[in-house]
């Protein structure tokens, strides 16, 4: 079921508020961490850091909404958002930020846990956990948010959408 035009102004306008709210928020906590006696010198603000990092950056994209969509010639019979101002390079940059951001974001959020669980149930000490375990974490994090955002972008797989806010994977044949 598609959305009326009616309901799309509204749906394009709650991420729009929701994005900046969560990019000012990420800004604030690296923020704190930054003004923190400990700065970066704690897995936890390391981790905290850098999820707030990813999180700017696919906030930022998401509250972008309709403006990065490709504003020439799109698929014929498809009811397209209003409000596109892009085109096809500044589509494929929006949806890059938001799925690496994204990816990367829940990547960092599996690695507090992961280094929550070895701080607890493991009971390994922080300076193991920082020599053995916590690069292989961010290899790791980086490496997913940039899988699941370079190959949809090599393979030219980002496109705008008719029933999504913002640019994402959609194979398409109108490019």
């Amino acid at each position: 079921m598609s959305e009326s035009n009616s309901e799309k102004p509204f749906a394009a306008v709650i991420p729009r508020i929701t994005g900046t709210t969560s990019a000012v928020s990420s800004s604030l906590i690296i923020y704190i961490i930054c003004r923190s006696e400990k700065k970066l010198s704690t897995i936890y603000h390391r981790i905290m850091f850098a999820m707030s990092c990813a999180d700017i950056m696919s906030s930022i994209a998401m509250a972008l909404t309709t403006l990065p969509m490709p504003n020439e010639s799109v698929c014929e019979g498809e009811d397209f958002w209003e409000g596109r101002l892009g085109n096809i390079q500044t589509c494929e940059a929006q949806a890059f930020f938001l799925f690496f951001g994204v990816f990367t974001m829940f990547a960092y959020n599996g690695m507090l846990c992961t280094y929550y669980a070895c701080a607890i149930a493991f009971q390994m000490k922080e300076n193991t956990i920082r020599k053995y375990v916590e690069p292989f974490l961010h290899l790791s994090a980086l490496a997913f948010g940039l899988a699941n955002s370079v190959l949809p972008l090599v393979r030219k797989t980002f496109n705008a959408g008719p029933n999504v806010a913002w640019c994402t994977i959609r194979i398409s044949q109108c490019r």
